[in-house]
């Protein structure tokens, strides 16, 4: 949890530092940093109460940031 969080902090520092180029593409990048901080947030949650968060909730959020991750590098080196 906490490396998900610091990964998703260091992910918008630096793409603040750095914008992309290609708008579409850095708010996607963008989404994929909140996604990952939202992630951090439920294990966060599902650790301290775990009647809060089901399976499924995290098993989605989990897919949803593959899912992001793969079709922004589809777009970065389209094969």
């Amino acid at each position: 949890m906490d490396q998900i969080r610091e990964t998703a902090n260091h992910g918008g520092q630096w793409l603040k530092a750095h914008p992309c180029p290609d708008l579409s593409r850095g708010d996607q990048l963008g989404r994929l940093i909140d996604r990952c901080e939202h992630l951090a947030a439920t294990i966060f949650q599902s650790t301290n109460f775990p009647a809060a968060v089901s399976f499924d909730d995290l098993a989605t959020q989990i897919r949803l940031l593959g899912t992001g991750t793969i079709e922004l590098l589809d777009h970065v080196d389209p094969q």
